[in-house]
């Protein structure tokens, strides 16, 4: 039983000693594959419950400083995905969802533009 304990110790040893510094420690996320793990997420979630989720938390996504995410659910039809970086926007939607961007229109392709001079 003790040898347990000692790997778990320093396992906890090991975290950040507070959130603020693990958001620190961690790189900026890349936009394109934070759209692209909340469609997986959706995915899952569809399989499980049926229908779409808006919820980050019930998709087990994180908020991130560098990203601003948005979901928009429609029940068991579809969903879309807005993602927002420094440098790129990013989008996707499913189902019978309404692209949540103009450059989106291929239902489950990720798609991305630039916000750097309107390119």
């Amino acid at each position: 039983m003790h040898r347990m304990a000692i790997p778990i110790a320093l396992l906890i040893l090991a975290l950040p000693a507070t959130p603020a510094e693990a958001q620190r420690s961690r790189p900026a996320a890349d936009v394109r594959q934070v759209v692209q793990q909340v469609a997986t997420a959706e995915a899952a979630y569809r399989a499980a419950h049926g229908r779409y989720t808006a919820s980050l938390r019930e998709l087990g996504i994180e908020r991130t400083r560098s990203v601003d995410v948005r979901v928009i659910a429609e029940g068991a039809r579809g969903f879309s995905v807005v993602a927002v970086g420094a440098d790129e926007e990013c989008a996707v939607f499913h189902g019978t969802a309404r692209p949540p961007r103009t450059y989106a229109r291929t239902a489950a392709r990720v798609a991305c533009r630039s916000r750097r001079g309107g390119r």
